[in-house]
């Protein structure tokens, strides 16, 4: 029995949709990277590089508690799966999480991406899919994510004010599958500022 036009073209299509997201549920899944940045990934270390990166920390960075009112700025490379900050930072604190300047444009292998909403292009029909294996299941896939030590990610996207729910250093990463670093782009610069205290002197009245 011959199937007719409309349920034809429901049927191409759903194939065509297939066609496209297997390339990149694939992506998440491979890493597609090449094998010699999987140690850096890990580690963050400038020094297991091959080659250098315009990206790549160029030193540890200093641990530094901050104090109410002060600034710092850390650097983001998507390929580092957990960034060091150098911002150590303290329970019950409040802090704003900003990010400035995008130094290398911030893309998935060959999928374009922002910081703060992830995937963007056609990428973005098969994006909830692809995230349940990621860092972050409910951020959006390839988003800006922070980690305080061990505790659960967060979304940061391109501005977060955050209470910090523990004491240690504050991490940053693009929130991808575990295995599928070594394939990324992106550079961010970030500033980590803690709230001014408030202040404990009553208000004068007129």
């Amino acid at each position: 029995m011959d199937v007719c036009p409309h349920t034809r073209l429901l049927k191409i299509r759903r194939v065509r949709w297939l066609v496209l997201a297997w390339p990149l549920v694939a992506l998440g899944v491979t890493g597609c990277g090449a094998n010699h940045l999987s140690a850096y990934a890990e580690s963050c270390d400038p020094g297991l590089l091959k080659q250098a990166r315009s990206c790549s920390v160029q030193s540890p960075p200093r641990w530094e508690t901050l104090q109410p009112g002060q600034a710092i700025h850390a650097t983001v490379d998507a390929v580092c799966r957990r960034n060091p900050t150098g911002a150590l930072l303290v329970s019950g604190a409040t802090y704003e999480i900003t990010v400035g300047n995008t130094l290398e444009p911030w893309k998935d292998a060959w999928v374009g991406a922002s910081p703060d909403t992830g995937w963007s292009g056609i990428a973005r029909f098969v994006e909830p899919l692809v995230r349940l294996g990621a860092v972050h299941r409910n951020a959006p896939m390839y988003s800006l994510l922070g980690q305080v030590e061990s505790e659960t990610a967060f979304h940061v996207g391109i501005r977060r004010e955050l209470k910090s729910s523990a004491d240690g250093q504050l991490y940053l990463l693009a929130n991808d599958w575990p295995s599928a670093y070594t394939n990324n782009e992106g550079c961010l610069r970030v500033r980590i500022a803690r709230a001014p205290a408030l202040s404990s002197e009553p208000k004068l009245g007129r």
